[in-house]
């Protein structure tokens, strides 16, 4: 069998990046009985280490990606002979000459249309004609992956989302759990040593760690409980705040005016991705009570970097937490404020939890999704028609 992979939107980081390269990395590992084109825009990604005799990557000189994938991309499908076309990034070809599988990553503009729609703001994308295409683009993309002959999911409630909203049969649907590296995002020390690190990042001896600063991330939740909990609690933490400054709205940094914890709160931007797992292991504990997520990286990456978590009661949050997190309701601030007071105040309930995080964040690994994966591919060709 001859399969493509779509990976020409393999370019900035991102959790469906993440995935994209630690998926083909793996399946090329794992599967030498199958020959494998491997499609990327530009270069082959820094990090698609991976170059067996059964795979070959082909570089399409940078341009427009969402023109190339609806009428480059079927032509070389044809050209190489492909039996199968997978799509890892939630984006498809409407039309391909062979088998297609698509990995849709989460609903949001579906479960969760209005943050969905703060993503592609006017600012972003430099002017509101381009943001509302954008956000149509995407939305229809979803759309017309439901349609591909076989759909993997991150997570069993997204599968779900994708049988509510577009009618799919669950016998179409592969649910596959992510993984994260835990060679990478693992417990330990700090090369260099902890003061080290904290100093050349400027980080506060102890903090609490929110990722991710999109409107679904629930960042007022997660600042309004910080408030609470810090007043409940004599543990002299503060909160940091990673991700894009461009996805803070003047309303947040207005609540932290409004509730006078400005030296409290602290939104540090884009952390360097090469010392994102010691800013898990520095941390008291991850907070990560979103609405709404396809998987959440952040829960495995805090888990086994070994540092607890509290997160949402709610999506795909518990499937991947499991009994290891604590789980809040997310549209509660109160809740959330007394179970982070909870991990605040009790050393021997954080030592329990980063135990149980550990053995959690065992129990995924990119192997299993390679296999799981694979095992989708050899699916949809067993499908008649």
């Amino acid at each position: 069998m001859r399969i493509g992979v779509d990976a020409t939107g393999v370019k900035l980081l991102s959790g469906i990046n993440v995935y994209t390269i630690n998926l083909v990395n793996h399946i090329l590992r794992a599967d030498s009985g199958n020959e494998y084109v491997i499609y990327c825009m530009g270069q082959v990604p820094d990090g698609m280490t991976v170059h067996p005799s059964h795979a070959r990557f082909e570089v399409i000189p940078a341009g427009n990606r969402k023109l190339w994938q609806q009428i480059g991309l079927p032509r070389r499908a044809r050209r190489d002979g492909l039996d199968l076309l997978f799509f890892p990034s939630n984006s498809v070809a409407l039309r391909a000459p062979c088998k297609t599988v698509a990995t849709i990553h989460d609903l949001h503009p579906f479960v969760h249309p209005e943050p969905f729609r703060n993503v592609h703001t006017a600012k972003l994308h430099k002017g509101i004609i381009q943001a509302t295409l954008n956000h149509y683009y995407w939305k229809n993309m979803l759309r017309w992956a439901a349609r591909k002959d076989r759909i993997i999911t991150d997570s069993r409630n997204t599968a779900d989302d994708v049988m509510n909203h577009f009618g799919v049969s669950d016998e179409k649907i592969d649910v596959v759990l992510l993984a994260v590296d835990r060679d990478r995002f693992a417990a330990g020390d700090e090369p260099g040593g902890r003061e080290s690190f904290l100093a050349r990042h400027h980080l506060p001896p102890h903090y609490v760690l929110c990722v991710g600063t999109h409107a679904f991330k629930n960042l007022e939740g997660s600042i309004r409980a910080f408030h609470e909990a810090r007043l409940e609690s004599d543990f002299p933490v503060k909160l940091v705040i990673a991700g894009s400054k461009s996805g803070v709205s003047d309303s947040l940094y207005g609540l932290v005016r409004e509730l006078d914890i400005e030296e409290h709160v602290r939104f540090i931007g884009f952390f360097p991705d090469e010392d994102l797992p010691g800013l898990y292991r520095q941390a008291v504990c991850l907070l990560f009570p979103s609405f709404y997520e396809g998987f959440g990286f952040p829960i495995l990456e805090a888990f086994s970097c070994g540092t607890p978590v509290l997160t949402s009661n709610c999506s795909c949050m518990p499937e991947v937490a499991g009994t290891a997190a604590l789980l809040a309701d997310p549209h509660d601030p109160q809740d959330i404020a007394a179970k982070l007071a909870l991990l605040l105040n009790s050393s021997s309930l954080r030592a329990e939890k980063i135990r149980e995080g550990l053995e959690q964040a065992s129990q995924f690994s990119w192997e299993k999704v390679a296999r799981e994966t694979i095992a989708s591919f050899r699916k949809v060709m067993e499908q008649p028609g």
